[in-house]
């Protein structure tokens, strides 16, 4: 008999990360202070966030990487604090990690900073 244990919000992140820094995207990443006012996100809300509102907010900004049957998207934004916008050029200096629920709400999110 099998058992299956369900695999925790950390897990999965801390393998997206390492998916991310072995296949060559980034050469070296950190953490972002979810506090600091320069990439604070005002409408991702943790448990609240849906995968709706996200496509509505991100129109214009396609995902890097699409992982675990959309489960979890990975974003390379920009943070334009004077237009208040989220964007993304040739260089982008975020990656943003949202990892989606079975309701398709966000359960986790990060900001890096590619070193």
């Amino acid at each position: 008999m099998k058992i299956e244990t369900p695999i925790s919000c950390r897990t999965v992140f801390v393998l997206v990360l390492l998916f991310i820094s072995l296949t060559g995207c980034l050469h070296s990443v950190r953490v972002v202070d979810d506090k600091d006012p320069k990439t604070t996100i005002p409408w991702l809300v943790d448990g609240t966030t849906t995968k709706e509102e996200v496509l509505q907010n991100f129109q214009n900004v396609d995902p890097l990487r699409t992982l675990s049957q959309g489960k979890i998207v990975i974003y390379a934004v920009n943070f334009d604090q004077q237009k208040g916008q989220i964007t993304c050029s040739n260089e982008c200096e975020y990656q943003l990690v949202l990892v989606f629920d079975e309701n398709n709400v966000v359960k986790r999110h990060s900001i890096l900073k590619n070193r």
